[in-house]
């Protein structure tokens, strides 16, 4: 994991510094969608982002040599799974991926794998890594369905609903490998391409693309 320090930690924050100097990003500790996420170049910058983010994480700048990824991690007692996106988010006023590709580097999903294995995790988690020139590092990780649970699930990757067949103590069975290959796009409607053209799917939003078979 990059190098990290509480926000309200000034020692450990210099000891950071030390590490890997500037930029350095400052984000809440709890929030979603990088939601006041700064990227701070110098001392002044630093300080004013430290003191209008409630609840402060002062985290190293990593670069994103080989992409951004988002991983969906799923584990039960009959199987674990990993599934890797490589995203692009919003350029201005979003951190959702709107913008994503199936890419599952081994190096990515093993990665993500051990992340949770290591904090015990169960049940569906997402994984955010970039891939820098030393290999994956990790972003954070969110015990939540993430925004790319819809493009997962289009893909073969269904944690949304072997998360409630597990909760309600149904057996799953190992999903079918490999999961297919696809590029998700946001826009007012998500879609995706499956390799002919980007497309609605119906069971998304039936009044929409109710003549297109995605079955």
């Amino acid at each position: 994991m990059s190098p990290w320090a509480d926000g309200n930690d000034r020692e450990a924050i210099e000891q950071v510094l030390q590490q890997t100097g500037y930029p350095v990003i400052v984000k809440p500790r709890r929030s979603s969608g990088s939601r006041s996420v700064s990227k701070v170049e110098d001392q002044v910058s630093l300080d004013k982002a430290l003191k209008n983010t409630h609840e402060p994480f002062v985290q190293a700048y990593l670069d994103d040599n080989g992409g951004e990824y988002s991983v969906g991690v799923f584990r039960c007692d009959e199987f674990e799974e990993s599934i890797a996106f490589k995203r692009e988010i919003h350029p201005i006023n979003s951190g959702c991926s709107w913008f994503a590709e199936l890419d599952q580097v081994p190096e990515v999903t093993q990665y993500a794998m051990q992340v949770a294995r290591s904090i015990g995790a169960m049940g569906s988690i997402n994984v955010q890594l970039r891939l820098t020139r030393e290999g994956p590092r990790l972003l954070e990780v969110n015990p939540r369905f993430s925004s790319l649970v819809a493009a997962r699930a289009a893909s073969g990757f269904m944690d949304a609903e072997w998360s409630i067949l597990n909760a309600l103590g149904i057996n799953i069975s190992s999903p079918q490998q490999p999961y297919k290959p696809i590029k998700f796009h946001r826009f007012l409607h998500e879609v995706v391409d499956y390799g002919d053209g980007y497309m609605g799917l119906s069971r998304w939003s039936p009044h929409l693309y109710s003549n297109v078979n995605d079955e």
